[in-house]
């Protein structure tokens, strides 16, 4: 994911690359549903329910979409298919065509993504201010643990080997120089393909973890701090949402590629408020700043759930 400079406008892009009803008292459930493989669409009955999940004095309830209780597994169901089965596959998630793999982090492994940042950013790259990066990068990362989660942990006992190669850590923080693009992420998890990856340090392509930042072709709107909050959105797996605006994708980018092996599932409504919708150009009417959406928010917590403080919160 990178961005880049279209029509002299500053944009995002991809450089290669729940829910309140029956708030009574809460009981424990005995109920078991079933759900066919057919009916799994956005998001599978099973997921659905095991991300809602929590116990509360001993006794389980479900919590969807922020603020919505449901006290058995049955009337979460009855949700389920009303919001869920009935609207079909609606922020998008990366998906690999030829698996259905999608490279998202385990809900634990959510928890603690680690990473480090680069002491080149001191020395040989722009903006010769590493507190600047480091100091920047995590207001984009408790923009996103505000509202889904994930928990972000800066290792800095690695910034002097801060590469996409090092192990002690989920990605790595680096400089990069390509003309025209001020940011470009992978998780590790991502697979090869020729239209996949991002360029480092070095100018050498790789398949991931790395979040690659371009403060020489930032200027203004968007920020450094809103390239970074679209970039972690690539780190989490989601996808580009321009792919999706109704009859004009604006760069060209397709959801489905398969030279690439590579689409989407859909999590949300069409949204062009989206922290990963590319903003000028002819992607929006005018620049804007990248920010976290409401929608951004409801799909992401599909995947990852709502932070813990919301449950205690909704609970009390």
């Amino acid at each position: 994911m990178c961005s880049f400079k279209v029509h002299g406008h500053s944009v995002i892009g991809f450089c290669s690359l729940l829910l309140l009803s029956g708030c009574g008292g809460i009981a424990e459930s005995d109920e078991f549903i079933e759900v066919s493989e057919e009916e799994q669409v956005g998001i599978s009955w099973e997921d659905y329910r095991d991300q809602a999940e929590v116990s509360v004095r001993g006794k389980v309830a479900y919590v969807v979409e922020d603020d919505l209780i449901f006290h058995s597994e049955a009337d979460l169901y009855a949700y389920y298919e009303e919001t869920i089965l009935n609207d079909g596959w609606k922020l998008a998630v990366f998906q690999r065509i030829s698996t259905g793999f999608e490279p998202v982090y385990s809900r634990t492994e959510a928890l603690d993504i680690k990473y480090c940042v680069s002491n080149l950013f001191q020395s040989s790259y722009a903006p010769f201010n590493k507190n600047q990066v480091v100091t920047d990068a995590a207001t984009a990362m408790r923009d996103w643990e505000k509202v889904v989660n994930v928990r972000f942990r800066y290792i800095s006992a690695q910034d002097s080997t801060c590469t996409e190669t090092n192990s002690n850590v989920d990605f790595a923080i680096i400089p990069i120089t390509d003309a025209g693009v001020s940011g470009c992420a992978m998780n590790k998890k991502m697979w090869n393909g020729p239209t996949l990856g991002c360029y480092n340090t070095a100018g050498i392509k790789v398949d991931g973890g790395m979040l690659g930042m371009n403060y020489s072709e930032i200027d203004g709107v968007p920020s450094s701090i809103g390239v970074f909050r679209h970039e972690l959105g690539h780190m989490l797996g989601f996808r580009h949402e321009h792919p999706w605006k109704p009859g004009d994708q604006c760069t060209g980018e397709v959801p489905y590629l398969e030279e690439s092996d590579r689409t989407g599932r859909r999590l949300t409504d069409y949204d062009v408020q989206s922290v990963m919708h590319y903003t000028g150009g002819s992607c929006t009417p005018t620049e804007t700043e990248f920010v976290l959406s409401q929608l951004d928010g409801v799909g992401a917590r599909s995947i990852y759930g709502m932070p813990t403080s919301w449950v205690m919160a909704v609970l009390d």
